[in-house]
Formats: structure tokens, C-alpha cells, sequence
């Protein structure tokens, strides 16, 4: 239940089709994947950064914090000096995770100066709460992407399937944004969604003149859709 999947600087790890849970102990966490990178190295560059691949049906599942773009002490701190890892879902799940992924407090920049998206991306990916939600904490954040810009929601789906199972302000939030800005498209497909959660998106001190996009996404039955606490210029 204290095993770690740990992408180290520089390494690729590639789940094609393939579920990382703790099924095997039904009421048991495992801590998940971490990803770790180097802060310093603005390039986001492989060699620098771990890199984790999820492909074809392949599901993070049951986890403390389903992937981290970190290094995590035993303790639960965060070295500083290791973020910057990348994250990319094509067709794939995190089910049932207390916090779904996490990518925060780094910055790519070009060789101008200027500064570019991070290369995080999650590409029609679900973001699951099911019957088989283990004992113990609520669901939490699926998504939260922190001190960071660009990262891509791009049709991407939020859903707890057993809303009755907790508080209404347990259920869960979509994506929590915090100094982040981030994109969410969903081209009007119905699938695309925001359900029964406590909040669709919570985003928080967006840096004065960035925005972030939600475009073509449905929001359904949440206690709340979107909360913005600090954009200026919305």
C-alpha cells in the first residue's frame, strides 16, 4: 500500500492498454505514479524530465494522487527542485483516485524569453467516481494544475456515477486552477461533461492579463459550475 510507480529525470514510462490499481487489497490506497523533473530546465526537454504516457484504454485506478509531476518525500513533502515532469493521457482513465493528477510550479519558456505551454496534455480522458470507490477521504480534485499556463483538456470528461455516496460538497471537483491558466474544449459533444460534482471548475488568482478557456463543454447536475475567485479582465 506504499508502493510508488516513479518516473525518475529523464526516463519514459508508457502504459499501452494496461490498469495500475490496488484492486487486490479492495479497501487499500496505493500513492500512485510521480513524475519527477528538474525545475531549473526551462526547455521541458526528455532528457531533463521523466515523461508518463498513458494510451488505449489503460486506467489509473484507486490511488492517492493518480500521477504527480513531482518528487514525494515518504513524508509527503514535495522536493522543489524536481518539477516539470510531463503527463500525457490519450483514451485513458483515472478512476476512483482521491486526487486524479496534479501538474504545478513550473514555467517553459523558449530560447526568446517567451514563455510556451506546458507539454502536459490530457486527450479524451475520464475522470471517474464509480461504485467501486473504495473506504475512506471523499473524492477530491480530479485535475489541478498550479503555477503552470497551457496545459489541455481536450475532450475530457468529469463524472462521479454515485453522487448519493457523499455530501454535496464531497463529490468532488473537475478541475481546481490555481495561478494556472489551462484550456478545456469539448467541441459540443454531450460526452464531454461536468457531472454531479461539487464543482465543475474552481479557478483561483489567474495572473493579471491570461486567461483560461472552457469552450463546448456540458455541465450537468454539479453543485456548482464554475467558480472564478480572482481573474481580473475575465
Amino acid at each position: 500500500d506504499n508502493a510508488k510507480i516513479i518516473v525518475r529525470r529523464g526516463g519514459r514510462l508508457i502504459m499501452n492498454n494496461t490498469t495500475a490499481t490496488s484492486i487486490e487489497c479492495p479497501d487499500a490506497r496505493w500513492p500512485g505514479v510521480r513524475v519527477e523533473g528538474t525545475t531549473a530546465e526551462l526547455a521541458q526537454s526528455g532528457t531533463a524530465q521523466g515523461r508518463f504516457w498513458l494510451t488505449n484504454g489503460s486506467v489509473i485506478e484507486n490511488a492517492v494522487v493518480g500521477t504527480w509531476c513531482a518528487r514525494e518525500h515518504t513524508n509527503g513533502t514535495v522536493d522543489p527542485a524536481y518539477y516539470g515532469g510531463m503527463v500525457r493521457s490519450f483514451s485513458s482513465t483515472y478512476r476512483n483516485c482521491i486526487s486524479g493528477v496534479r501538474v504545478e510550479t513550473y514555467h517553459r519558456f523558449s530560447n526568446m524569453g517567451v514563455e510556451l505551454d506546458n507539454l502536459s496534455l490530457f486527450s479524451n480522458t475520464a475522470f471517474r467516481t464509480t461504485s467501486g470507490w473504495p473506504a475512506g477521504p471523499a473524492p477530491f480534485r480530479h485535475a489541478q494544475v498550479a503555477d503552470c499556463t497551457g496545459v489541455s483538456f481536450i475532450n475530457c470528461n468529469w463524472v462521479n456515477e454515485i453522487p448519493l455516496s457523499f455530501p454535496v460538497t464531497q463529490r468532488g471537483r473537475g478541475i481546481v486552477s490555481r495561478r494556472a491558466p489551462f484550456r478545456c474544449v469539448g467541441f459540443m459533444n454531450a460526452n464531454n461533461r461536468f457531472e454531479n460534482l461539487e464543482v465543475g471548475a474552481l479557478v483561483m488568482q489567474m495572473p493579471v492579463g491570461q486567461l483560461y478557456t472552457m469552450d463546448g463543454m456540458t455541465f450537468h447536475n454539479n453543485f456548482k459550475g464554475v467558480v472564478d475567485m480572482g481573474t481580473r479582465d475575465a
